[in-house]
């Protein structure tokens, strides 16, 4: 079930989820800007790579490269726009590591969640007393599993993408930080995913992690208690 009711957020979650649809915006505008010069590249039999898109030191690189006159007079009109957004993105995120809350705090202390990973899940969930469970909040993340049914008969198909998806992408990456990990605190979430691999393969093993990790920070929200090993269980999908 998706929220019993409508809430209106408080004034901490309402300026994250601003924070974080601009600099998610801006990130969008810079890689589509990025690859269009990578494409322009290619189409002259070159490559443009992050040595050169990265480096502030751009126009002192730009006449030593072999492109048409053209390609650096797009590379000169581009670039300094993919380094404003870029300088943008930073400007956004600073202003959320800035924002204290204890929401924050709690969600930080789970596993491969950092500044980001915390602040788009405790935007996007904001109250989680008005969710029903944990079922409602892998819903809610676009994380639940599509399940059939034809008379006696239950298949769990893909995972259901209505939700917010905001939630389910930085988690996603979370998880594959996770399954690199070495720390003590992540082992019960490595053993999990290694355990689901083994018998449904890595994507299922993977998304499956993932949705672990948002209930997880659902129970550390709902109870207010930091992030405990000792409390999961793992052989729970």
């Amino acid at each position: 079930l998706l929220p019993r009711k409508v809430h209106i957020a408080d004034g901490v979650t309402r300026e994250l989820r601003e924070l974080i649809s601009a600099r998610y915006m801006a990130l969008r505008k810079r890689v589509s800007l990025t690859n269009c010069l990578r494409d322009y590249a290619l189409q002259e039999g070159r490559a443009l790579g992050a040595s050169f898109l990265l480096n502030p030191n751009w126009p002192e690189l730009l006449p030593s490269l072999t492109v048409s006159t053209n390609l650096k007079l797009i590379i000169t009109t581009l670039m300094p726009a993919i380094d404003a957004l870029r300088d943008a993105e930073e400007e956004f995120f600073l202003r959320i590591k800035d924002i204290d809350d204890e929401r924050l705090d709690l969600v930080e202390t789970i596993p491969g969640i950092g500044t980001l990973g915390a602040a788009t899940v405790v935007s996007a969930l904001d109250n989680v007393e008005r969710f029903d469970n944990k079922k409602s909040v892998a819903k809610y993340g676009a994380l639940a599993p599509t399940i059939y049914q034809s008379g006696d008969v239950k298949r769990i198909g893909h995972i259901n993408f209505d939700g917010r998806r905001e939630i389910r992408r930085v988690l996603l990456q979370s998880a594959h930080i996770i399954i690199r990990m070495k720390s003590a605190s992540a082992v019960p979430l490595k053993e999990f995913y290694e355990r689901l691999k083994k018998k449904r393969g890595k994507k299922i093993a993977t998304v499956a992690l993932t949705r672990k990790l948002l209930t997880i920070a659902y129970a550390v929200l709902k109870y207010r208690r930091p992030y405990n090993p000792e409390l999961l269980t793992p052989n729970v999908v």
